[in-house]
């Protein structure tokens, strides 16, 4: 089941994924929730620091690999049901998504998030005010619960008040609705997204 061979003639790669890229380029935003286009300039991003040598066996290609991460992420599904679809083994999917987000944030960091210097955030000021009218603001904080399953051993830890087992997301977007910042170690019974937590995060 999970040979390259069976990859190759059942896996979504070269099946599900081939025919949305050409016959529906709806459907391949909707799976990896980016076009044909942005995903092949990620793949020359990231495809040297998650290529591997061919050893014993042929390696699971880079494309692979960023297509069941990407999926991965977009869908909220489990790996499991991923690792079935892309006809890979689940102890491998595992280790592939884990390198490869360990990859896109190594390149993209710099490229995504703002650097911390003063021009910088100047710069985010300015534009919060030109649009806003609010000045030497840097930025919108909101949070929200993201449901999870409870951790094993976690108690009432992540049960929130809604009924749910979450983790808390807080986000800073600017004035142009670009995310600036994201918190989201704390457990959802932690309701108040201006605890102690969180200003601590922030008065350094």
């Amino acid at each position: 089941m999970f040979t390259h061979i069976m990859r190759h003639l059942q896996g979504a790669s070269d099946n599900l994924v081939v025919e949305m890229q050409i016959t529906d380029r709806e459907k391949f935003f909707n799976y990896f929730r980016m076009t044909p286009e942005i995903f092949e300039e990620l793949l020359t991003l990231v495809g040297p620091r998650i290529q591997k040598k061919d050893v014993c066996r042929i390696p699971i290609s880079p494309r692979i690999r960023l297509q069941l991460t990407l999926r991965w992420l977009a869908s909220g599904d489990s790996l499991a049901s991923h690792s079935y679809a892309f006809r890979i083994a689940s102890n491998t999917a595992s280790k592939i998504v884990r390198e490869t987000c360990t990859a896109l944030w190594e390149v993209l960091k710099d490229k995504v998030f703002l650097q911390s210097t003063v021009e910088n955030w100047q710069q985010v000021a300015d534009k919060f005010q030109e649009i806003c009218q609010f000045p030497n603001y840097i930025g919108s904080i909101d949070g929200k619960h993201i449901i999870v399953q409870a951790p094993p051993n976690s108690g009432s830890s992540y049960y929130n008040y809604k009924g749910n087992h979450s983790i808390n997301l807080l986000a800073i977007k600017s004035g142009t609705k670009n995310c600036r910042m994201f918190i989201w170690d704390t457990s959802g019974k932690v309701a108040n997204f201006s605890s102690a937590n969180y200003r601590s995060r922030f008065n350094g």
